[in-house]
């Protein structure tokens, strides 16, 4: 199990299975851990038939500071 990727799967039924993964991406300044982060996630995702991610993806918006709205 990866510490950035704790998971809870729950049983629905006999048949189907439920994944949550809460994500805790690295920050670029750790680019050793950025290259080997995206792949254990695609791993977990094929592992069920419904999968919801939702974390903290440490994503940077770059752009024209007027249509962002920060000055």
């Amino acid at each position: 199990m990866n510490s950035r990727l704790p998971q809870l799967t729950l049983k629905i039924n006999k048949r189907y299975k439920l994944k949550i993964i809460k994500v805790y991406a690295p920050t670029s300044s750790h680019n050793d851990e950025v290259d080997n982060f995206y792949e254990p996630i695609l791993d977990l995702l094929n592992t069920t038939q419904i999968t919801i991610v939702m974390g903290d993806f440490n994503a940077k918006i770059e752009g024209d500071e007027e249509a962002t709205g920060q000055f």
